[in-house]
């Protein structure tokens, strides 16, 4: 995420694949270019087709397995839903995890979008403040198991291309009992689809999860052997041990393509300004666990910064200080440490404020960083 939050992040990433190419790393033991995701479900699910762009031979595939043609795309990542929900372009807003409201810039197009469309669908396993913005007409709360919770079991990919089962917790040797009105995601996707398109009939009519498995096996070629993932330590690597081996890459002369790409130009801090960066904390996603880093010792409203930049600006250590970028403002806390100087960071999820809706434009990623001015509050004078 480090790499592909940025205005320029798929660039950044074109460049580390081109200097891992220079270098001859693809293809050699203990070497080689690993991406590693936020968390377990992202790298499974856009494998298998859950992303805004798929490669045309893959619909192709799908075209000829279904017997119906899929769209061809481009759709839209989830900055472009946001935008199109916030311009009135959505009817119906169905939203599987996550809280747009708090780790999305821009919280006033955030709420737009979260309240223009008719109904609005959050199916999640916990209540989160996203839930709770006033729809224009009907908002739906849909609870869901987690994925422990869910019967035969779920599969998750590792950044080593490991797809593992992973199975249901069981309670005194019997599989979990559901509660109340929990549902797995997938059971409740499926039943509202086939009520909408119920043709071609049983398309999406599966007993369980190792049927989506089978399913999925028939459907993505890489992904053939899930079918066979059905108890506690069963795993495969899609491609092998290693992909590019001897030098021969997946186009079609077999060569690796270099992509040209141009350092960012708008990266020139003015005078005074620094580049504030967002950090993690003891949280899971914008779920904070604890007011204090363990590793760091910083508190959640702790400014991280280095040393001359504060002498500069008359900052001592612990003064609260006033962060300012383009769209807000917010007080913090000086902390000095070893960071380079002309940067900042601050905790995300609280210092969104001061980000703007500033995207990637090829990715659509939004940019977790922005050109801020700091001084020291106005009572610590």
């Amino acid at each position: 995420m480090g790499l592909t939050q940025h205005r320029h992040g798929v660039d950044t990433v074109l460049a580390m694949c081109n200097l891992g190419l220079m270098r001859g790393l693809p293809g050699l033991p203990g070497a080689g270019l690993v991406p590693i995701r936020g968390h377990s479900g992202v790298q499974g699910g856009s494998e298998v087709g859950c992303a805004p762009v798929s490669e045309t031979e893959l619909l192709d595939h799908w075209a000829e397995v279904w017997g119906f043609e899929p769209p061809r795309g481009p759709g839209l990542a989830a900055t472009g839903q946001i935008e199109a929900a916030a311009d009135g372009d959505i009817d119906a807003f169905w939203i599987l995890g996550g809280n747009f409201l708090e780790t999305t810039p821009d919280r006033g197009r955030v709420e737009r979008a979260l309240q223009r469309p008719s109904i609005r669908i959050h199916q999640d396993i916990v209540l989160n403040s996203a839930m709770l913005v006033e729809p224009s007409d009907t908002v739906l709360l849909l609870p869901a198991t987690t994925r422990y919770e869910i019967p035969g079991g779920v599969t998750e990919t590792t950044t080593e291309r490991r797809i593992v089962y992973s199975p249901p917790i069981e309670h005194g040797g019997a599989p979990a009992r559901r509660l109340g009105e929990c549902r797995p995601e997938w059971e409740v996707l499926c039943e509202v689809i086939a009520r909408v398109r119920p043709e071609p009939a049983g398309v999406l009519d599966f007993a369980d999860t190792a049927a989506i498995r089978a399913e999925i096996a028939r459907a993505e070629p890489r992904y053939a052997g899930i079918e066979n993932l059905k108890r506690k330590g069963d795993e495969f690597q899609w491609g092998g041990q290693r992909l590019f081996e001897r030098g021969r890459f997946a186009t079609p002369s077999g060569r690796a393509r270099f992509l040209p790409v141009e350092p960012p130009a708008e990266r020139e801090l003015g005078s005074g300004e620094l580049f504030l960066s967002t950090r993690r904390g003891r949280q899971f996603n914008s779920m904070v666990h604890g007011d204090r880093d363990a590793l760091t010792g910083l508190k959640r409203s702790d400014l991280l910064m280095n040393a001359g930049d504060g002498r500069t600006r008359r900052i001592n250590e612990g003064d609260r200080v006033v962060v300012s970028s383009p769209v807000s403002r917010m007080e913090l806390v000086a902390r000095f440490g070893p960071i380079k100087a002309g940067n900042v960071e601050a905790h995300w999820p609280e210092c969104m404020e001061l980000l703007p809706w500033s995207l990637d434009p090829d990715s659509g990623e939004p940019e977790y960083g922005v050109r801020v001015r700091i001084e020291r509050a106005r009572h610590e004078h």
